[in-house]
């Protein structure tokens, strides 16, 4: 189970970047569409193409917005 450590908002808020404690991260792109907005990286900075890895995380960051009361 993936847990998120932090957040850290760019390009005015266009972009955020997930970081999680097992050193993976989620780079979120607000502007484009849903199906492409997510990419997912692992502690190596290698793309995770694991669907269920990728759900996993997905669950993780929802969680961390529930919690933290963002959007």
């Amino acid at each position: 189970m993936h847990s998120v450590s932090g957040c850290k908002f760019l390009d005015n808020g266009n972009r955020r970047v997930w970081f999680f404690r097992d050193n993976s991260q989620v780079v979120e792109l607000l502007a484009v569409p849903l199906k492409l907005r997510f990419n997912y990286y692992d502690a190596s900075n290698r793309s995770v193409r694991n669907k269920g890895t990728q759900a996993d995380m997905r669950k993780a960051i929802e969680s961390f917005k529930k919690l933290r009361g963002m959007q």
